[in-house]
């Protein structure tokens, strides 16, 4: 599986507990990358106060703490109308191997192409996004992801 990674991601990055109510966790909101790692090939680096993504499937994730259930508000946007990313929740820790988090975790789909289980929005290849949205190139999108037991709700914007 060839996949692009997701052109500008986050401006703020958010986590707090689902039940009991917690105060939110600012994991990245700009600036130094404190407590975040990169497994595989490629690069996350700032451009216009944002992170890009550059040279391939590589993957930036948490590392510093790990939650069970919590929400997660991120915003992000696409530069292309073909560009294929992913949100990673509930994988192991991937080391240098970011296919550890494609195989082992779910992935909360940014894609504008492929069928209802491969959509924005979606559990890649679990669920079918029930309103199919295209994110619009240029244009920032969030989205609040809520992991709750065994369930995971996704909204956008």
């Amino acid at each position: 599986m060839t996949r692009l990674p997701l052109t500008l991601l986050t401006v703020s990055l958010l986590a707090s507990c689902v039940a009991p109510p917690a105060k939110p966790k600012d994991l990245w909101i700009g600036g130094p990358l404190e407590g975040w790692k990169m497994a595989g090939p490629g690069a996350f680096v700032m451009e216009d106060g944002a992170l890009k993504a550059t040279g391939g499937m590589g993957m930036l994730w948490y590392a510093a703490e790990s939650y069970q259930d919590f929400r997660l508000e991120l915003d992000w946007r696409v530069d292309e109308p073909d560009d294929n990313s992913g949100v990673f929740v509930r994988f192991p820790d991937p080391g240098d191997d970011p296919w550890v988090a494609v195989n082992g975790g779910y992935e909360i789909q940014i894609a504008n192409s492929g069928d209802s289980h491969h959509r924005t929005g979606c559990l890649y290849s679990l669920t079918e996004a029930k309103n199919p949205v295209d994110a619009k190139v240029g244009e920032w999108n969030t989205f609040l992801i809520t992991l709750d037991g065994p369930r995971t709700i996704v909204e956008l914007n």
